[in-house]
């Protein structure tokens, strides 16, 4: 009999910690799973940055960014936290593909292949491909991640 009521009570704490865990999760404002990148276009002769170095030769004004999952001009960041870089930054929540047109210059085709990682109460993305024109750029890539252009 005091196997059965300890067996009993071990079920009724085990029943009451899943509770307490979905209550919590539940309690949670989880934001939509995303991944990061940070775009930097570099010069391919002289590597100086084509929009943040002295006398650049293209402001911000003169990249467009579309998504195929936004349609249409995307918003982008400057990304300014390294002190001796800043970046072009842009937010994907999936699998989708983005046009940078930067100037006169070829437009550059970047694809995501992404998955949602189930954790704790809020899931995360995972990049688990990414193209830069085709080519394969990482696979398992950060989520944070910084592609460099050079043109």
């Amino acid at each position: 009999m005091k196997i059965i009521t300890g067996a009993f009570v071990i079920l009724i704490l085990l029943i009451n910690s899943c509770t307490t865990k979905d209550n919590l999760c539940e309690a949670v404002s989880c934001e939509t799973p995303s991944a990061y990148l940070r775009i930097q276009y570099i010069d391919k002769e002289t590597n100086k940055d084509l929009l943040f170095s002295e006398h650049a030769p293209f402001q911000t004004t003169d990249l467009r960014i579309n998504s195929s999952s936004y349609g249409g001009s995307l918003p982008f960041k400057i990304d300014s936290i390294d002190r001796d870089h800043q970046y072009i930054s842009i937010i994907s929540q999936g699998n989708e593909t983005f046009t940078l047109k930067l100037g006169n210059k070829d437009p550059d085709i970047i694809s995501i292949q992404s998955k949602l990682i189930k954790s704790d109460c809020c899931g995360s993305l995972e990049i688990t491909k990414l193209t830069l024109n085709q080519n394969e750029f990482c696979k398992s890539c950060s989520p944070l991640q910084t592609i460099v252009i050079k043109k």
